[in-house]
């Protein structure tokens, strides 16, 4: 039961990295300069988040080692439907880990994730008020060379 707690905070933890990097991307092609505040203000508390996470990982015993399929599971999410659906993925696996820390009664896991869910549940509550003014970073092309 422990190990499902770890894999689950793995889960989130890979989340969290990777979505650093998503965000910039959303980060650099924001033009309101509202919007470019917002989404600054979410880089830092995404940050922060991975960091805790991290410190729930050493606290509970376990490697930070980011599971392949998780991986795979946002960056498909982040291509094909953007900000929105990334949050609301990250706010059902929050979900999901409070659960489970409940039944293992790991109190410092159920407090870190409620206050990275409380942040999730605004961040995609601004999505949801916004929805134009944040557009998809533009795709990169690559040339095949010969």
């Amino acid at each position: 039961m422990a190990e499902n707690l770890a894999a689950l905070l793995r889960a989130a933890y890979a989340a969290e990295c990777m979505f650093l990097d998503i965000l910039k991307k959303y980060l650099e092609a924001a033009q309101p300069h509202d919007v470019r505040i917002r989404l600054g203000e979410h880089l830092v508390e995404t940050q922060w988040q991975a960091n805790l996470l991290g410190a729930c990982l050493e606290f509970q015993g376990a490697n930070k080692d980011i599971p392949d399929a998780q991986a795979c599971t946002l960056a498909a999410a982040a291509g094909k439907t953007g900000l929105l659906a990334i949050k609301r993925f990250k706010i059902d696996l929050y979900k999901k880990i409070i659960a489970e820390a409940r039944k293992q009664r790991a109190a410092e896991v159920i407090q870190a994730c409620r206050e990275i869910l409380e942040q999730e549940r605004a961040m995609a509550e601004w999505i949801e008020d916004y929805p134009f003014a944040i557009a998809a970073p533009a795709p990169v092309y690559r040339t095949a060379q010969r």
